[in-house]
């Protein structure tokens, strides 16, 4: 089944009242996107490099999430949002040449679940203003050991995306 119709099943399970419709439709470039806050839950670095461009160019923050394996990664990239904030290619200037595309290597279910949550948790506090984001950090889990830890990203002054010269 396709996810946005399991999700779907599942919310409109939780509240009856709910009016919910579906898009299955693959992103095309130059396709104009809707809301306030672009969530990134891709799983390839072409859309995650538009999706990024399209959030700077727009004043959008873009909420990035990603997992593989037993690891997971959480940000907020918001350089069109906060001066001097990053963007994701400030971190990640071009697809890696080793990237390994999730049908590859696969991923561990509960590792999304996770990522997933914590996705949730950044767009709720982006929307309400409460306590502080990820912008400008990186949230990496580790599902082996359990184990996350916060990683500081800064601006590149060289990026193509966002520099601040």
């Amino acid at each position: 089944k396709l996810k946005s119709e399991v999700l779907a099943t599942q919310l409109s399970a939780l509240n009856k009242g709910l009016r919910i419709s579906t898009r299955q439709q693959r992103y095309l470039k130059g396709e104009e996107l809707a809301g306030d806050i672009l969530i990134d839950a891709t799983d390839n670095y072409e859309t995650r490099f538009a999706l990024n461009r399209i959030a700077h160019e727009t004043g959008r923050p873009l909420v990035h999430g990603a997992a593989a394996r037993w690891t997971g990664q959480v940000s907020v990239f918001a350089s069109g949002v906060e001066i001097g904030a990053p963007c994701y290619e400030c971190w990640v200037p071009e697809e890696p040449p080793e990237a390994a595309a999730c049908d590859d290597v696969g991923i561990v279910g509960p590792v999304t679940g996770i990522v997933a949550t914590h996705m949730a948790l950044e767009t709720l506090k982006l929307i309400t203003g409460a306590g502080g984001s990820l912008v400008g950090r990186l949230l990496l889990i580790e599902g082996l050991t359990g184990t996350a830890r916060l990683v500081g990203l800064g601006a590149d002054a060289a990026c193509r995306v966002c520099s601040y010269d």
